[in-house]
């Protein structure tokens, strides 16, 4: 019911995430941008606007007022995808005030006709005011000479026109002679009107034809008028794109024209040119006066075409400056129900209600009363006294000492709008009774969630949660304590989780739980999902309070991981409720992956980090030392290789126990023993002549270097050994500039400051930009082994290698070679200007004790 609801309201509803993601559209919505639903789901808000600028500058101004709790009510233009400019009405507000993360729902309500018939209203306000101001003039001039600079002032000034000048016929050539003009501050006229010869053949274009026709030219569009189309671009330059030449009479004989230069297209309507034709009509019957000195009595209406500017969709009202309504048209009579002469000589205020009295409205008419007028949401009363939202729009007419004579006020029915924002409630829906998800709203958070892990390459985890012996409680406490138990379970759940993460009530005593961006391997994510899991699991084994009953209910949860493959959503649920029927085979408060593979992961990796810990307790790991040596296979130093000593397994491979190091935050005690067991070893060095200009090379993770205190840090160890800096190099790799990237200069310019030299470690393999390779304070560029095992055999690895030699060099920086273990990739090497090497060649990893020994042995020759 809801969703056929949704469906056929004529307003546009969508949700957005909090960072502006398109989550869910109607129908109507994408009918509105011309976009079908594939085209919008899943995609920036930026794709709606006109301009980036416009995106963000109403994002910024929208966001900070609905997550605060407000409602975000603005009219924007937009253009739909097939290029159409239109408006629309945009309402924001969160889908939950009290659940931030259910995101945010804009309603859209196309106001183009409105905007319109504003605009429109607008136009024809103004032209009546200049018809005022033209009358009032007429009454007060005695000759046209003072009459014509008027007319073509008011026309400007209070009839909206760009341009205005009034032209006589001049004696037998019929051309016209330019008496007045107002606006012209581009010379448009000048351009217009000046031919190649250097005459001025007023008269000879529009001016000229409604002279000799005797009957108004209106061009609603420069481009599209054969006449005007030359003018077209300098017109459209200078803000000029449509005219009105209407022509003046005396005694019934065109003796000139009145022309006017409107800044918009389709500026002369058929109420326009009505009013237009009315101000050339009572002109021309100022000449008559002044050339006959009679009949002046035509000039004192100032209000008589009122009716046929305002007959429109909207309801429209015309008062006087005391507010008493003069004159009412037919859509206002349908909105109220109040016919014309029953509201007639009544004060505007009769339609007021009781939600907004004289006191709101003080605002509003001081607001008319200093800018003209005022537009926005009000409260209307019909006739039988029911109340209906209302759009309203109040402009002022004043006159020529600026002194307000009438209101000119419009308004629409909002109704259905307001409507449809109170439907939009149902289109989260929400679980009744624990203020939760449903299905459907989960079904369709999962299908995001999904679609953002595909994006972003990072999984995330499904957690199906089921209550082990919630029947028990409502048989034998009854229904009312069983829907207080899933209340308070309800109320638990979210304390288990981040932000962002979602939780919501599949029915029955089964929750789900959708965490997103774990972690961009499924190990990770799994430790991640677990950690959760557990988290739930004790908090939900915690006793309940059920109106004087206290009670024990234990879970059991399921969880499954998704990102690559991509997976449907169905699937998804379906694996994660599998290993909860898994989970509760096992017993109660168990927690089961549905990949047996993937627990047996989780199993080995809890192991190995409880393994890792006791390591650093018990000082298991120990450093192994790689030769770097020079062209004439001189040992110029080494780098330091960490190495763990299982007691059961025997020494462990760093590539499987340092990414778990990485993730558990492990890499920091064991990356500081690592330096200062290193800077030791330089200190030992430092005392004897054959190892005193020796080098060692220590990597350093991305944890470890963007602790805040990693300055401090290196230093503090420096201090604490006595090494000299300039005998320590630190590895790093191009991973780590990719965040932050001032941070890491900022850091490694005040260790370089102290002497400590840097390395580039896997140079190549990564997303390598001059743009910050040039700013970082390296020393040394580190070819990786992965171009230099198959430089003799694969063109492109050797590209790669002389691409980087190249670079360096022009940089001033050093470079040297990891993986060297053949004599021809040492050649080719050295024939490309790489002088240093590391790798089996010259040397394995090994103890100290192995390699201060090799520096005793006699150097091998490498011709």
């Amino acid at each position: 019911m809801t969703e056929a609801i949704l469906a056929n309201t004529p307003v546009g509803i969508a949700i957005f995430d909090s960072d502006r993601t398109i989550r869910r559209v109607n129908k109507q919505y994408c009918s509105i941008y011309g976009m079908d639903e594939r085209q919008l789901v899943g995609q920036s808000a930026r794709i709606l606007y006109q301009s980036q600028e416009q995106c963000d500058d109403i994002g910024d101004r929208a966001y900070p007022l609905v997550v605060a709790g407000g409602t975000f009510n603005e009219d924007a233009p937009m253009r739909r995808n097939d290029g159409q400019e239109i408006w629309l009405h945009l309402t924001a507000r969160l889908v939950d005030p009290a659940d931030r993360t259910a995101g945010i729902v804009w309603a859209v309500e196309d106001i183009t006709e409105r905007k319109a018939a504003e605009a429109r209203i607008q136009r024809l306000s103004n032209l009546f005011a200049a018809l005022s101001q033209c009358n009032q003039a007429i009454v007060r001039c005695k000759n046209e000479t003072e009459l014509f600079p008027l007319i073509c002032r008011d026309a400007v000034e209070f009839g909206g026109m760009k341009i205005a000048w009034i032209g006589l016929v001049d004696g037998p050539s019929k051309e016209v002679r330019l008496v007045a003009s107002f606006g012209d501050s581009t010379g448009f006229l000048q351009h217009l009107h000046t031919s190649a010869d250097g005459s001025d053949p007023y008269g000879r274009g529009s001016s000229g034809n409604a002279i000799r026709r005797n009957e108004p030219y209106w061009c609603q569009d420069f481009q599209n008028d054969p006449a005007m189309a030359p003018w077209y671009d300098y017109g459209k330059a200078v803000g000029i794109l449509s005219l009105a030449s209407l022509p003046l009479l005396c005694n019934g004989v065109p003796v000139g024209c009145l022309t006017l230069y409107s800044g918009t297209v389709n500026a002369f309507d058929e109420d326009a040119r009505k009013l237009l034709i009315e101000m050339a009509m009572d002109i021309s019957f100022a000449l008559d006066t002044f050339a006959h000195e009679a009949e002046r009595q035509r000039v004192t209406e100032a209000l008589r075409v009122a009716a046929t500017a305002f007959e429109s969709q909207e309801g429209m009202v015309i008062t006087d400056a005391d507010k008493v309504i003069l004159q009412v048209n037919k859509a206002f009579v349908a909105l109220t129900g109040y016919a014309a002469d029953e509201i007639v000589g009544e004060k505007i205020g009769v339609l007021r209600t009781d939600r907004q009295n004289a006191e709101t409205y003080a605002p509003i008419w001081q607001e008319v009363a200093r800018n003209g007028s005022w537009r926005g949401d009000v409260w209307n009363r019909r006739k039988g006294g029911v109340e209906f939202p209302a759009w309203l729009t109040i402009t002022a007419v004043t006159g020529q000492a600026g002194e307000i004579t009438h209101y000119v006020a419009a308004f629409t029915d909002t109704s259905r709008l307001k409507a449809s924002e109170e439907e939009i409630k149902y289109l989260a829906f929400y679980d009744p009774l624990t203020g939760l998800p449903n299905r459907r709203l989960l079904l369709d958070r999962l299908q995001q969630a999904l679609a953002a892990s595909i994006r972003s390459k990072r999984d995330g985890a499904l957690l199906f949660i089921d209550l082990d012996n919630f029947k028990t409680v409502n048989d034998t406490l009854g229904h009312d304590k069983g829907d207080l138990l899933l209340q308070q379970v309800a109320e638990r759940l979210p304390y288990c989780l981040r932000d962002g993460d979602t939780v919501a009530r599949l029915g029955g005593d089964d929750f789900i739980v959708i965490l997103e961006d774990l972690s961009d391997s499924p190990a990770g994510s799994a430790v991640r999902a677990e950690i959760v899991g557990e988290k739930i699991l004790a908090s939900l084994s915690q006793p309940y309070q059920l109106a004087g009953y206290e009670c024990y209910c234990t879970a059991s949860v399921g969880i499954t991981l998704f990102g690559d493959p991509p997976e449907n959503k169905e699937e998804t649920l379906k694996q994660a409720e599998l290993a909860m029927y898994q989970a509760k085979a096992a017993g109660t408060t168990v927690m089961r992956f549905f990949d047996p593979g993937m627990q047996a992961s989780v199993s080995a990796r809890a192991t190995l980090e409880a393994g890792l810990r006791q390591a650093l307790r018990q000082q298991a790991f120990f450093l192994c030392y790689q030769p770097q040596v020079d062209s004439e296979n001189r040992t110029l130093g080494a780098e330091v290789l960490v190495r763990w000593r299982h007691p059961d397994r025997g020494v462990v491979s760093p590539t499987e126990f340092i990414p778990v190091a990485e993730e558990t935050g492990l890499i920091l005690p064991l990356g500081r023993w690592v330096l200062e067991t290193a800077c030791t070893q330089l200190v030992r060095w430092s005392v004897r002549k054959e190892t005193a200009d020796l080098t060692l090379a220590v990597n350093v993770s991305a944890r470890q270097f963007r602790q805040p205190d990693f300055v401090a840090d290196v230093l503090m160890i420096l201090s604490k050994t006595g090494a000299d800096p300039r005998k320590l190099k630190l590895e790093l790799t191009e991973s780590l500039v990719l965040d932050d990237v001032e941070d890491i200069i900022a850091k490694m310019t005040a260790l370089k400051a102290c002497g400590v030299e840097f390395s580039f470690d896997d140079f190549g393999t990564g997303y390598s930009s001059l743009s910050y390779l040039k700013r970082l304070p390296l020393s040394q560029l580190k070819v990786d082994r992965s171009f230099v095992r198959d430089v003799l055999n694969d063109s492109s690895d050797a590209a790669v290698v002389r691409t980087i030699v190249v670079l360096a060099k022009s940089m001033g920086l050093h470079v040297i070679a990891e993986g060297v273990e053949t004599e021809g990739q040492r050649q080719f090497l050295a024939s490309q200007g790489c002088f240093n090497y590391q790798g089996f060649l010259f040397g394995r990893p090994l103890l100290i004790e192995d390699f201060e020994r090799s520096l005793h042995a006699a150097p091998r020759t490498l011709d």
